[in-house]
């Protein structure tokens, strides 16, 4: 059986764009996880967080998600850049200040 994905990039800390999407897309929210009535999965590309408010129900969102088997999820540009600001001694390219 052939997997289908509705790819949803730039969320940007928008929950509300974010659950405007997945409903337009046919996606339920029903238990602990947002589904597709017919297995279809999200993928997420990457840019949570930043521009909006609402990093944490995004990203809690994303993971209930993926930790269910309904999407898959990788780290974009956005996220790096926050993880590299969180670690001292890494500069802007994640290699060694020195």
């Amino acid at each position: 059986m052939t997997q289908h994905y509705d790819i949803i990039p730039d969320i940007q800390a928008d929950i509300d764009r974010l659950t405007h999407t997945l409903l337009r897309l046919g996606y339920g929210s029903g238990g602990a996880s947002w589904a597709h009535p017919e297995g279809r999965m999200a993928a997420f590309p990457g840019d949570f967080i930043d521009m909006g408010n609402a990093n944490r129900s995004v990203l809690t969102l994303v993971r209930a998600m993926r930790d269910q088997g309904h999407a898959v999820a990788i780290m974009g540009n956005h996220e790096l850049n926050a993880l590299l600001y969180r670690r001292p001694g890494l500069n802007a390219e994640g290699t060694d200040d020195g």
